[in-house]
């Protein structure tokens, strides 16, 4: 069963000088209450830059 509108998209243009690992983690701000929601998830990305 799809789930629409259950999903986010993002981009980031970044530029790597050099080989590096970078973590990920998602919060969620509500704009009008202001609660905060933390997903406990992270995700690593391991970037390999040759010269």
């Amino acid at each position: 069963m799809p789930q629409e509108g259950k999903f986010f998209n993002a981009q980031f243009l970044l530029a790597f000088p050099q080989s590096c690992t970078m973590e990920f983690s998602v919060n969620f701000l509500d704009k009008e209450t202001k609660r905060l929601w933390e997903s406990g998830v992270t995700a690593e990305l391991k970037i390999h830059v040759s010269s």
